[in-house]
């Protein structure tokens, strides 16, 4: 059996042109992106030297994959195919994906002759009728997945590759980017592809530094392994023809050269070749608050322990946008929402040397954008940062389906605004401690105010509003006594 006189080597990563010159190393066999322009409505450019002919789905579903196009697969519908010309008798086969589920087996690839054949799922591996089991379930994070096999020449002559599905299994999901090479790839340059991909789609490499077309590190794990949890990046090599200008961080922090665009060929802003800024997250992610007191008194909310890593000389002259998506984190109130960056790299953000930035626009969907800001001022190489929420008066730290008032005391003056969160309408009851004007506005993400309403000369008051879309607002309540603010959520 085939199987049996099968050397292999698996290696699954949770990550997450110009073409080669010919004496590059990295060449490989075959080389599909998603990005890489199409001939037809079914046929694609295989972006390695070979120019082999790739047929696919007639006009395939796309999505972006951290902001770059990819191919997304409905689990039903054809697989690729490539007919190849394969004088190995050995592969190395690199891909990067996304599916979408965690029990339903997913074809991957597949390398076949006219009797015999080799294939990957996100579960098993195939040789003709055996099979080995790696994974009881699908991982739904972006993965990088490389995979070296040998076998007797006389065995298996492939001569069509099949990917985004195999010959049994269809695939359900993102995918970006297979490169296939007919050798065994040495183990620095796998680690340059997996930091390739990785950068350009998002995907975290455990417990591995990032390294460059030429191996020059952009990402050192052994000086701060404790930020791993997740990473990103944005950086330019032109080997691999990799401009990404903007990431995403587990959809919650993105950050981008210039603005951050609908996509990453839509930003008009260029990185200079070599530079790179990596940032990774500690274990906690974004999940666990922490309490700060900056300047002895002022507590901010913080959540997420980062490090961000420059390499190159320019970089660290290039403004950037930095984006916070609260839109599924009902418990954070977006318009109190700052960044704080530590430049000393003490891990101690209690000391005046942190820097602190408000927000410069928050949309509708609670998106908090950050323009304008610079990283490695102080050319050390590396800053801390983390977002940080204030506690404004009226904002509850956890809402849940029994706090749906909110029930505000200031100066022997009280405010109950029912219910928060609201499908829409909303009533907000006022008891002053003396007779006061009143003025009660209500003011959109982007500081736009709706509306307003007014009252004369009383100690009670009962307002009602209706908001107009779903997103955060703000209800700025002024008197003759004082002025508050209150956050409220349509959700």
């Amino acid at each position: 059996m085939l199987m049996k006189k099968l050397l292999l080597f698996l290696l699954l990563v949770n990550t997450g042109c110009l073409l080669f010159s010919q004496s590059a190393a990295l060449t490989p066999n075959v080389w599909f992106r998603a990005d890489y322009p199409t001939t037809s409505d079914s046929s694609w450019l295989d972006y390695s030297t070979n120019n082999y002919y790739i047929t696919g789905p007639t006009d395939p579903e796309w999505e972006l994959f951290n902001f770059n196009q990819s191919i997304l697969f409905d689990g039903q519908h054809a697989t690729f195919e490539v007919p190849i010309l394969f004088n190995s008798n050995e592969l190395t086969m690199i891909i990067a994906y996304q599916t979408d589920d965690t029990l339903t087996e997913r074809g991957l690839w597949s390398l076949v002759d006219d009797t015999l054949f080799i294939a990957l799922s996100t579960q098993q591996i195939f040789a003709e009728s055996s099979t080995i089991l790696y994974s009881n379930v699908n991982n739904t994070e972006p993965i990088v997945n490389s995979f070296h096999r040998s076998w007797q020449v006389s065995e298996f002559n492939p001569n069509i590759l099949y990917f985004g599905g195999s010959d049994a299994l269809n695939f359900k999901g993102k995918l970006g980017e297979i490169v296939l090479f007919d050798r065994q790839i040495d183990k620095e340059e796998l680690h340059r592809w997996q930091s390739y991909l990785s950068v350009k789609y998002g995907i975290t490499l455990f417990n591995l530094s990032y390294i460059n077309s030429v191996g020059d590190t952009t990402w050192h794990y052994d000086q701060h392994p404790e930020y791993h949890a997740a990473i990103s990046g944005i950086g330019r090599d032109t080997i691999f023809n990799l401009h990404q200008k903007q990431s995403t961080m587990n959809n919650f922090l993105s950050i981008g050269i210039g603005e951050i665009a609908a996509d990453n060929t839509l930003n008009s802003h260029i990185i200079p070749e070599g530079n790179f800024l990596i940032w990774g997250v500690d274990e906690n992610l974004f999940d666990t608050p922490n309490y700060t007191y900056l300047n002895g008194d002022q507590e901010v909310i913080t959540y997420g322990h980062c490090l961000m890593e420059a390499t190159g000389e320019t970089i660290r002259y290039l403004p950037t946008t930095v984006q916070i998506d609260l839109s599924e984190r009902s418990d954070l109130d977006p318009s109190s929402c700052v960044l704080l960056i530590d430049r000393d790299h003490t891990g101690n953000f209690e000391t005046n040397s942190v820097e602190i930035y408000e927000s410069s626009y928050i949309d509708n969907n609670g998106v908090v954008t950050f323009s304008n800001i610079y990283w490695d001022a102080d050319e050390s190489g590396s800053d801390l940062f983390r977002i940080g929420f204030y506690p404004l008066e009226g904002v509850p730290k956890k809402l849940t389906e029994n706090q749906e008032e909110q029930n505000i005391n200031s100066n022997s003056n009280s405010y109950y605004l029912y219910p928060n969160p609201t499908h829409g309408e909303y009533y907000l009851k006022v008891d002053l401690a003396e007779i006061s004007d009143i003025a009660v506005r209500l003011v959109s993400a982007d500081g736009k105010t709706i509306e307003t309403q007014t009252g004369k000369a009383e100690k009670e008051y009962l307002f009602k509003g209706i908001l107009p879309t779903k997103g955060y607002y703000l209800i700025e309540i002024e008197t003759t006594l004082e002025r508050k603010v209150i956050s409220i959520v349509y959700q």
